[in-house]
């Protein structure tokens, strides 16, 4: 596993597969992915409430809150997360977000209830 990564990025294979994860005893299973390799991520939300889709690009994808269950509305590929520090914006997404920089790559490992990536 790559020093300080939460999960082996080496992983990222698109398959079910066991690893180590840090902060785990034992070995943890699931898919891996590399940004934008799934067609939607893990849900953000709880029964009969609605949710929003993390996406594995690190965008926020489609949502079902107010009502918008079928169709779910789609969110045009928000990031999720973006930092600032005075003038420099980072975000945590490898699509081109304006007035940010963008990650060269997202590596996406979804296990709910959380989210590493």
């Amino acid at each position: 596993m790559q020093k300080d990564a939460l999960f082996p990025i080496d992983e990222a294979q698109k398959k079910w597969s066991a690893f180590r994860s840090s902060g785990y005893t034992n070995d943890v299973h699931g898919v891996v992915y590399r940004s934008g390799e799934a067609g939607c991520g893990l849900a953000v939300g709880g029964m009969a409430t609605g949710a929003i889709d993390l996406d594995t690009d690190g965008t926020l994808g489609r949502c079902t809150c107010f009502n918008s269950i079928i169709p779910p509305r789609e969110l045009g590929a928000v990031p999720f997360l973006a930092v600032a520090v005075e003038d420099d914006v980072w975000a945590l997404t490898n699509k081109q977000v304006a007035g940010a920089q963008s990650a060269s790559e997202v590596y996406y490992w979804g296990h709910c209830p959380i989210a590493d990536l």
